[in-house]
């Protein structure tokens, strides 16, 4: 139909009948410069805030923000109040019969809805500008973050807003419309993307963290894309944002080009109905189905403690059946709906049971990979105190061995692999059995394992890692072999390629108490280095089995944080240089409970009546076993030490206290059951 109306006139007379909707866009501007005032003002309030820090929270404001959530939001709530109309067989036969093109009709929605919102959009920033610079702190930077962030807050309104109309314009009713929004914007950065994530951490042994890969699924989704252009911890990155930018650019044009199309040749009686378009209600339900079935099955085997995978199975066709009837339903909006087209709920069933069993068999070979050493440039391993030390890593970069070194460790992990798995067979390539046992669906994290991590560092530039379960004394000599060699105890301890005159002061506990260590420049270049010549003998066993004389506390500048931090490190028995130095400069660290003045011990038992304390502070009970008295190795700090050997009664705790000249001061310890029977004896 040739119109003959104006698009102008049209843009007017649809422009009065918005108002609800432009009442909610200046209230939404009008909270946006709220927040830009309360920032400021919060930032202001701070006692001992510098004018740069102030500054610094005003760019922050000004620039793309957590609010970008809030103005998707309000893009779609824009669309949903546009082409509401399309939902009601009144209002669609009235439009339709006017004298005006159908993709005028479109456009007429489209241009008001944006022009409203350039238009307050422009006027908040001109006022936030306006109030920086009655601050006195306007620059050009600012104005680049306040045009920085126009540019995002266009994009996330209209990827929410063709998001929400695409919905709008595929559906005959507005509930269903909003339940489509809701899909199309999380189906795959969230729904998808977490389905294989959830699918690798029940099926997977040796799976550690989500694969690269999976942030492409992020790219299915403008709105989502378009909320993700707040910049980070670091600031906006171009190189970043630069590539979600363009991508919500380019799902921009196609998404409008979509709509117009769609728009043009939905049919008029669709108003009232579920969907517009019935022909690609199938392959809907299909994308819905798959992943709605796979979460029931991961639900299913949670609520039972993991016990089986074959409850995954059970709740996929569980999911599979109830999900189908579920959206058929609505689709016809007629209970009757639930058990239609049978054929193809089989189908869909059969492709849910195919996806579950392909990660169930490892069919992409993810537990079992490992790579040939000419295509890794390094390998790390990790035990939990490597895990644990990555906290407060301050040295240079390290990536693991190198060399021979490299080639040693891939072979024996190949070697350990092949052991743990049961199969003697090895392929050129690398790939062994799997690390579960397919029969029962048992886990290999039973008692006797260990978990090491494994981190390839592939000369393509890529970073993969994966997590094993061997057997306790296989793992325990790889990581012996492992800590043995310089490149990965330089990956583990910070001092052997930190910048020393970042430290600012070391101190030594040796439990019993804490000293400051007063050393010259010189002393602590010659401390530290003996102390490192003695780290480099350190065995694994050693350090799992031997607890340490002393904890050593480096407080050092961190450029990342802008501050300082602490970094720890232990003295053994067999650190004689060590002990002999700090000795020489009247630290002695190698006392125990036998040498102090034992004032009590404070006993905890638990057992099946509950638990009771009690404290020994008689003379005569505590000078015959103060010998025997241990001290615990918890009582350093992060209990990141190492130690796996005898330890305390888990049935009981003892708080040993002590008067050292300074005062009185207490320490954990723990002793043998016939000392504890010394100490209860009067109970």
């Amino acid at each position: 139909m040739t119109s003959k109306i104006s698009f102008s006139k049209c843009m007017k007379e649809n422009m009065r009948h918005r108002l609800a909707i432009n009442v909610v866009t200046l209230l939404y501007f009008l909270f946006t410069l709220l927040y830009f005032v309360v920032v400021i003002q919060n930032a202001m309030a701070y006692d001992g805030w510098t004018r740069q820090e102030v500054y610094g929270s005003i760019l922050s404001a000004a620039g793309p923000n957590e609010l970008l959530f809030l103005c998707a939001a309000l893009g779609a709530v824009t669309a949903f109040c546009g082409f509401s109309y399309l939902h009601s067989r009144t209002k669609t036969d009235f439009y339709h019969s006017l004298p005006v093109r159908r993709r005028d009709l479109f456009w007429t929605v489209t241009a008001n809805s944006f022009l409203v919102f350039a238009v307050l959009l422009l006027a908040a920033s001109v006022v936030e500008a306006v109030i920086a610079a009655v601050l006195g702190y306007v620059t050009l930077e600012l104005l680049g973050y306040l045009l920085l962030a126009v540019l995002c807050n266009m994009l996330a309104f209209g990827s929410a807003f063709f998001t929400a109309a695409l919905a709008m314009i595929m559906t005959g009713h507005i509930v269903v419309g909003i339940l489509g929004t809701a899909v199309f914007i999380t189906w795959a950065p969230m729904i998808i993307k977490y389905m294989f994530i959830e699918l690798q951490q029940i099926f997977f042994a040796s799976y550690v963290e989500p694969s690269e890969v999976f942030k492409l699924f992020d790219y299915g989704s403008p709105v989502y894309l378009s909320v993700c252009l707040c910049p980070t911890q670091e600031g906006w990155q171009w190189e970043d944002k630069g590539p979600v930018l363009l991508a919500v650019v380019i799902w921009l044009v196609v998404l409008a080009a979509l709509c117009q199309f769609l728009f043009d040749r939905r049919p008029s009686e669709a108003a009232g109905k579920s969907m517009a378009f019935p022909k690609i209600n199938p392959l809907i339900r299909v994308l819905l189905v798959i992943p709605a079935a796979v979460y029931t099955g991961s639900y299913l085997y949670s609520i039972t403690l993991g016990a089986s995978r074959l409850w995954v199975f059970l709740g996929a066709i569980l999911g599979t059946i109830l999900f189908h009837g579920i959206i058929e339903c609505i689709y016809q909006f007629d209970i009757r709906g639930m058990w239609s087209h049978k054929k193809q709920m089989a189908l869909t069933l059969a492709a849910v049971l195919c996806l579950t069993l392909s990660f169930y068999l490892d069919v992409y070979g993810y537990d079992r990979f490992i790579p040939s050493a000419g295509g890794v440039e390094s390998v790390a391993v990790k035990d939990d105190v490597a895990t644990m030390r990555e906290i407060y890593y301050w040295g240079k970069e390290e990536k693991g061995v190198t060399g021979e070194q490299k080639e040693k460790l891939l072979t024996l992990l190949k070697t350990a692999l092949q052991e743990n798995a049961g199969d003697s067979t090895a392929e050129e390539s690398g790939t062994f059995s799997g690390f579960y046992d397919t029969t029962t669906g048992r886990s290999i994290f039973e008692e006797g394992k260990k978990s090491i991590q494994v981190i390839y560092y592939m000369k393509n530039g890529r970073e993969i890692k994966r997590n094993f379960a061997l057997a306790e004394d296989q793992a325990d000599d790889m990581m012996e072999k492992a800590y043995a060699m310089k490149d990965q105890r330089a990956s583990v301890y910070s001092l052997y390629t930190a910048d020393w005159d970042a430290i600012s002061d070391i101190s030594c506990n040796d439990m019993l108490e804490d000293q400051p260590l007063r050393l010259t420049e010189e002393e602590r270049d010659q401390f530290l280095t003996t102390y490192l010549s003695e780290l480099d003998t350190l065995t694994y066993d050693d350090m799992r089995n031997v607890i340490p004389t002393a904890e050593l506390t480096l407080n050092h500048e961190d450029k990342k944080i802008q501050g300082y931090m602490e970094d720890y490190y232990y003295i053994y028995p067999s650190f004689t240089k060590t002990i002999a130095f700090l000795q020489g400069k009247g630290y002695d660290i190698t006392k125990t409970l036998a040498d102090v003045n034992i004032t009590g011990v404070e006993i905890a038992r638990y057992d099946a009546d509950g638990e009771k304390h009690w404290t020994v502070t008689d003379p005569a009970v505590i000078q015959p076993v103060k010998e025997k008295l241990i001290l615990n190795e918890s009582n350093f700090s992060f209990y990141a030490t190492g130690y796996e050997g005898e330890a305390a009664a888990s049935d009981y705790d003892l708080i040993v206290y002590f008067n050292d000249g300074y005062g009185e001061k207490s320490v954990y310890a723990w002793a043998d059951d016939e000392t504890i029977k010394m100490l209860t004896a009067e109970e």
